[in-house]
C-alpha cells in the first residue's frame, strides 16, 4: 500500500473514531422515559449527517484496504497524452495558485462529494458539474492551502480559463468523501 493511501487510512480511522465518540455522547443524552435526546447547551450536531459520513468513510476505508478503487489513472478531459494532461494540470494549478498563497498539495483528486445547505453535491473529473450556475465539465480538483483545508473545483467557466471567475471552493467541513486518482 502506498504511503498516500496509508496516510488516508489514518485520517479515515481518526475521523471514524471521532464520529464514534459523538455517537456515544449522543446516546448518553437519550432520555428513555421521554424518548427524546436532550442536548447540553452548546452541543448539537446532525445525527443523520454523521451516519451518512460514517457510511461513506467505511466504504472508502474498505476499498483502500482491499486495494480496490473506482478511479482512473490521472487525466484531464479531452487530452490524449499523459504528458499533455500533466502540462495542462500544472498550468491550471499555476493560474489558480495566484489567488491562494502557500504551497498546494500534490494530491490528485478524482472525485469529491460534499454537502451545502442540506443538499449533497458531487464533482468528478471528466463529468459535468451540477452546482448552482456551474454546469460544465470538471477539469481538476485541488487541495488548497488555506487556514483550514479547502478544495478548489476547476471547470472551463470557473478557474480553467484565465478570464473566468475563481474555482468553486468547498470547505473542509462540508466534505463527505474524497477519492484520489490511482497512483
Amino acid at each position: 500500500m502506498s504511503e498516500q493511501k496509508e496516510q488516508r487510512l489514518k485520517k479515515i480511522d481518526s475521523e471514524l473514531e471521532e464520529i464514534h465518540k459523538l455517537f456515544k455522547e449522543y446516546h448518553s443524552w437519550y432520555d428513555s422515559k421521554t424518548g427524546k435526546v436532550w442536548f447540553p447547551p452548546g452541543r448539537h450536531f446532525n445525527y443523520n449527517e454523521l451516519v451518512e459520513r460514517e457510511y461513506e468513510l467505511g466504504k472508502e476505508r474498505k476499498a483502500l484496504k482491499e486495494g480496490k478503487s473506482q478511479t482512473d489513472k490521472f487525466f484531464i478531459p479531452h487530452v490524449t497524452t499523459p504528458e499533455d494532461s500533466e502540462r495542462i494540470y500544472q498550468e491550471i494549478k499555476s493560474r489558480v495558485s495566484k489567488s491562494f498563497p502557500g504551497p498546494f498539495s500534490e494530491r490528485r483528486i478524482f472525485r469529491i462529494k460534499f454537502k451545502e445547505r442540506n443538499t449533497t453535491y458531487e464533482f468528478e473529473v471528466g463529468e459535468k458539474a451540477g452546482f448552482h450556475e456551474v454546469v460544465d465539465e470538471v477539469f481538476a480538483i485541488f487541495e488548497a492551502p488555506l487556514t483550514d483545508t479547502a478544495y478548489l473545483i476547476c471547470t472551463p467557466s470557473r478557474g480553467v480559463n484565465p478570464h473566468t471567475p475563481m474555482p468553486v471552493i468547498v470547505g473542509l467541513h462540508d466534505v463527505i468523501i474524497i477519492e484520489d486518482f490511482e497512483d
